[in-house]
């Protein structure tokens, strides 16, 4: 699934909220629209912060081999996922019947030559600006807090935590 993320937060942040209820977090290892180390860095993060709750049972990672494509065995990992959690199931899987579409026909840039050459999407996790508006149940509509400062963890080598001022420049505390 493709978040919409109109405010830019960072995608630990966003996957964060779910916790911690059960997250699979499922791509390929040679998906030039999703790489591979942006996904390390997020599943990582989702792994300590689902252990803190001491649920790190309840998050998991599939990753395929590929490009980015909806093939059969992410397909199946899904569903598999679906029926544990969602309906306490465990059995044998079958594939979807669908029609398949050209991936020719579905991309925006022919060759991965034509990505612009200031792309990204390898490092878009590390832009998105980490503070939110906040609208608490005792402000009138017309009223809501100053920006709210969110912490990111594990920035410093695994380590520490960073945010943002007001001004979006980040501020890293780093552990002694």
């Amino acid at each position: 699934m493709l978040m919409i993320n109109t405010y830019r937060w960072e995608w630990t942040t966003l996957a964060a909220l779910v916790a911690p209820r059960p997250m699979l977090f499922a791509n390929s290892d040679a998906d030039a629209i999703f790489p591979m180390p942006g996904n390390r860095r997020i599943i990582d993060r989702l792994r300590k912060l689902y252990k803190m709750h001491d649920k790190a049972d309840l998050v998991d990672e599939y990753v395929s081999v590929g490009g980015h494509d909806y093939r059969p065995d992410l397909r199946l990992a899904i569903f598999k996922w679906f029926d544990k959690h969602l309906k306490g199931e465990t059995r044998p899987i079958e594939d979807a019947e669908f029609k398949v579409i050209p991936g020719r026909s579905l991309r925006v840039f022919p060759e991965d030559a034509d990505l612009p050459k200031d792309q990204i999407n390898d490092r878009i996790d590390e832009t998105f600006v980490a503070r939110v508006k906040v609208k608490l149940p005792w402000l009138s509509d017309a009223e809501s807090t100053f920006w709210a400062r969110i912490a990111i963890p594990f920035v410093d080598n695994q380590h520490g935590q960073a945010t943002h001022d007001d001004l979006g420049q980040q501020q890293t505390c780093r552990p002694n």
